[in-house]
């Protein structure tokens, strides 16, 4: 695709149209020049667009990404957008589940090798403006959560200058076997880009002067690790205390605010374990929880007792119960009396 990305069909009307509806949730801002999700909303199911794929990946779960360019007819007249949609294929027939929304036009699309991330380069995007309406040239490549099929992130690919043809659209997209870079093929600078997955910004630009590459690949790699994702935690600290014996809601505020990779986290990319409930403890603030800490220490109960706690709990048995009680009670229980109340006299020798 050249660099102002006006090579991608044209709107057929010959051509039927499908109908369907289309989710307009992101969890990051959207780059796109222009872009109104008030706007994006016309395409409700009332809307008549046809969808073209474009490109396709194969996630390790068998569903599939596919990246496609939608052209929109409605009482508005022409425009333009696009996503990825996901398809289930694993019935006789396969089945869009989801659509994850770019508000642009995709082209190629990867994935990581551990399936967990996958990258779509924005080729073009359609602006329409009281003077007029044209398809521009897209200068980014989206990051998308698998687990939640969110778009998580955008990278600006930048431009050499003021003109179309200096902006750097992306074309081919690989990502490295241990997920810690992408790279981009940019023909119309003749360049290669690379994109850091911790920041996502372009880290590295290799020039290959008169190739024009519309490619890219990365040789597989078995014994690479993905790189870790960073992991941002908030004070998960609830309005109210909650028990521990209730461990969902537990469990539900400590992912509240929590993010893995840039990515919201949620049971399909944190694994969670309850390692104790007890209804005497509770998930309060940060300063409680820190001040029920040092009495532990203070009392030199060791630092796997939390753990243990409920264990030692469980082990005590009646027998226990009563040598314990005759120890402390055994002459007999002890009244104390503040004040001097009519009609009391005390016993003590």
């Amino acid at each position: 695709m050249g660099p102002t990305a006006t090579r991608a069909n044209g709107p057929n009307p010959e051509r039927p149209h499908s109908r369907g509806r289309t989710e307009t949730s992101s969890t990051v801002s959207c780059p796109i020049p222009g872009f109104s999700y008030a706007a994006f909303a016309d395409s409700s199911v009332s809307a008549d667009h046809a969808n073209y794929p474009v490109d396709i990946a194969v996630l390790p779960d068998g569903r599939l990404y596919v990246a496609v360019i939608t052209y929109y007819y409605t009482f508005r007249g022409f425009s333009a957008g696009g996503g990825v949609v996901v398809v289930d294929p694993s019935g006789d027939v396969p089945v869009v589940t989801e659509t994850i929304p770019l508000f642009s036009l995709p082209g190629s699309i990867a994935l990581s090798a551990d399936g967990t991330r996958a990258f779509a380069g924005i080729q073009a995007y359609w602006a329409d403006s009281l003077y007029g309406a044209a398809f521009m040239p897209g200068q980014w490549v989206a990051t998308i959560d698998t687990a939640s099929n969110t778009t998580i992130a955008w990278t600006d690919l930048g431009a050499d200058g003021l003109s179309f043809a200096a902006t750097h659209v992306p074309a081919g997209l690989a990502v490295a076997p241990d997920r810690s870079a992408v790279f981009v093929s940019v023909p119309n600078i003749d360049s290669l880009l690379e994109i850091s997955t911790d920041s996502n910004l372009v880290t590295r630009r290799f020039q290959f002067d008169g190739a024009g590459p519309t490619g890219v690949a990365v040789p597989p790699d078995a014994a690479a690790k993905p790189k870790a994702f960073t992991i941002e935690a908030f004070d998960d600290g609830p309005s109210a205390p909650v028990s521990a014996g209730s461990a969902a809601l537990a469990l539900a505020s400590v992912l509240a605010n929590d993010k893995v990779g840039g990515a919201p986290a949620t049971t399909a990319n944190v694994t969670l374990a309850v390692v104790s409930a007890s209804p005497s403890l509770s998930l309060d603030t940060s300063t409680k929880i820190a001040s029920q800490l040092v009495h532990i220490q203070d009392d030199n109960l060791g630092i796997d007792y939390i753990a243990k706690r409920d264990g030692l709990i469980d082990a005590v048995t009646i027998e226990d119960a009563r040598r314990v009680a005759k120890r402390l009670y055994g002459g007999g229980l002890l009244v104390t009396v503040a004040g001097r109340p009519e009609g009391v006299t005390s016993t003590a020798e």
